[in-house]
């Protein structure tokens, strides 16, 4: 992957002038943040111009405001859509820390950005929304998606995938350390025709 350097976070046609400081905010997220394993994300944004996100499983909407940030980077705030889907109070004890809908709604709202909160479980969330979202530029599936029943979803992906979209799926090492896979296209479509396979079995 190329390093990104400040000199190459140049301003887009049609897109808000970078100033000092959000270069080096978009510098900071890509190199320096925590979790390391989170800059591969705000890369991704700024790479791809990524203003339309989507995660599943949003914690405590820390990296939520981060990729948010790195967006805003580029662009006007306005003009970020950000959906996150979140068990929220329902959170069980193997999810982690997170917040409840009306704190996640009132953290997020603050970034100025766009954003829809769909409460319940994630995947099944995708799956009864899928159709009613459009296509997303980013797509993060935290690590609390159990890799059995995320099998199934899969099925539902694509229709919200268009050429540039980047796809980041995390999973928990041994340790408790994190890390972030990418997910090709072709990876998707494979996923996705075994995901078909498992429904009409």
């Amino acid at each position: 992957m190329p390093v990104l350097r400040l000199k190459h976070l140049m301003p887009f046609p049609g897109r808000v002038k970078l100033t000092p400081t959000s270069r080096w905010r978009i510098f900071y997220l890509s190199h320096l943040s925590n979790p390391a394993s989170d800059r591969v994300i705000y890369r991704a944004i700024v790479q791809k111009k990524s203003y339309r996100i989507l995660e599943l499983g949003i914690a405590d909407g820390r990296r939520a405001l981060r990729m948010i940030d790195a967006a805003a980077g580029l662009t006007s705030r306005s003009d970020i859509q950000y959906t996150g889907m979140d068990s929220f109070e329902d959170r069980g004890e193997t999810d982690g820390p997170g917040l409840s809908l009306i704190a996640a709604h009132r953290v997020l709202t603050r970034s100025g950005a766009k954003i829809k909160l769909i409460p319940g479980d994630p995947l099944r969330s995708l799956a009864r929304a899928a159709n009613e979202l459009g296509q997303v530029d980013l797509l993060v599936i935290s690590s609390q998606a159990e890799p059995d029943r995320l099998s199934r979803v899969w099925y539902f992906v694509p229709r919200l995938l268009h050429a540039q979209s980047r796809i980041f799926v995390e999973q928990t090492l041994p340790g408790g350390k994190k890390t972030l896979l990418a997910v090709s296209a072709r990876e998707v479509e494979q996923w996705a025709a075994k995901a078909i396979r498992w429904k009409a079995a």
